[in-house]
């Protein structure tokens, strides 16, 4: 029994030994996975407009016309949504698809491709319908050429009404049109997609709305989603730093002053002499007074008393 006790904490120490392996390694797989990742600079750094005729996604003309389209790209992936006219105010109808051509990637910047969860639909539905309840269509069995679809039905007032139909495609390059066009990259044996549809209309039934989602076309241009094509700002021009020429500039040596010429128009001065021999440059009107001698140093003490020049008394 003591021998059990005094192996226990031994297998302890190995089951978190054994931990830690397995917590570096994944550490490890992850630095890995982020160095193999290429650079962002090459990738969209938001959506980017684009001709409505690039559109990857149609609808029925009852749908609405495309009107705009905007397109950005990731570092395994692509994505498009395509705005359609509607007679709607403040809600709009679009068709968003989203294709993944690379790995799988543990990045906020990869392509948003995912199986639709209830709780993600429902955040989905909550942001694209604030001011409208949406319900979910449970065993609707709603499909169109590419596999089943989600539906969420909504209604507010007497005309308007919604839906929003969602969709997962396991490969595109199998169930898209021209999906061969597809360039697989990084090793990537499949090309995932997201569908998402949101159609609003004041003048439609909801089967209408329905039925027009239920008629979506993906079709894939040639040579789409290629990486040479996917730059969407021209890049900066390299930052050059001008070096000023430097000129050596050297004083001039200063010159000595020029000497001093009186002027022609000016008399030199004659110096004036008194009687008593002084050189004066005026004449003056009394001649200076002589300094006095300096008095001469007397002894200290010679004009005191003998009294004053004593020591102190013994």
């Amino acid at each position: 029994m003591k021998k059990a006790f005094a192996l226990l904490p031994l297998a302890l120490a190995l089951a978190a030994c054994q931990g830690r392996e397995q917590g570096g390694a994944s550490n490890l797989d992850m630095m890995a996975l982020a160095a193999t990742t290429p650079p962002e600079q090459k990738f969209d750094a938001k959506p980017r407009p684009i001709a409505v005729e690039s559109a990857l996604a149609r609808l029925p003309q009852g749908a609405g016309q495309p009107t705009s389209a905007l397109e950005r790209h990731y570092p395994n992936g692509y994505s498009q949504i395509v705005r359609l006219a509607s007679d709607v105010g403040g809600l709009e109808s679009q068709v968003e698809i989203a294709v993944q051509n690379g790995k799988t990637l543990f990045s906020s910047k990869k392509a948003p491709v995912w199986k639709p969860g209830e709780a993600g639909i429902r955040d989905e539905l909550a942001r694209e319908f604030p001011d409208m309840r949406m319900q979910v269509v449970a065993n609707g069995g709603f499909s169109n050429r590419y596999g089943r679809i989600g539906m969420a039905v909504g209604r507010r007032g007497e005309t308007l009404r919604c839906i929003y139909a969602w969709q997962y495609i396991d490969d595109a390059r199998r169930s898209f049109e021209n999906g061969r066009r597809i360039l697989l990259e990084d090793g990537a044996e499949a090309a995932p997609a997201s569908l998402r549809i949101k159609l609003c209309r004041g003048d439609a039934t909801i089967d209408d709305l329905v039925n027009d989602a239920r008629q979506v076309v993906i079709n894939i241009p040639e040579d789409y989603g290629a990486t040479e094509t996917i730059a969407t700002e021209s890049p900066r021009p390299p930052r050059t730093v001008a070096h000023r020429t430097r000129t050596r500039r050297y004083r001039q040596a200063k010159s000595p002053p020029a000497a001093f010429s009186p002027s022609e128009d000016i008399a030199p001065m004659t110096p004036y002499t008194t009687a008593e021999g002084l050189r004066f440059m005026a004449p003056v009107n009394a001649p200076p007074r002589p300094m006095a001698p300096a008095r001469s140093a007397v002894a200290i003490g010679t004009d005191l008393p003998p009294q004053a020049l004593r020591g102190p008394p013994d």
